[in-house]
């Protein structure tokens, strides 16, 4: 999401033809699961989570191993 976020950063004018849902995702509060893609490992690799502040998303200027 966050290289997404990075991409759109960028080239604003530009529309994404798709949003990866990955299945059993725990962020999503629904009752039917719109997953499309199976993979686990995505949600063990994204810590937390994304600091949104009315509708948008915080994008980091670097990783954040670099703050500490």
């Amino acid at each position: 999401m966050i290289a997404n976020a990075h991409l759109v950063a960028a080239a604003p004018q530009s529309e994404l033809l798709e949003y990866p849902v990955f299945e059993n995702d725990p962020t999503i509060d629904s009752s039917e699961d719109p997953g499309i893609y199976p993979f686990e490992l995505a949600f063990g690799l994204i810590d937390g989570t994304h600091s949104i502040d009315s509708g948008v998303l915080t994008v980091p200027d670097g990783p954040d191993w670099a703050w500490k």
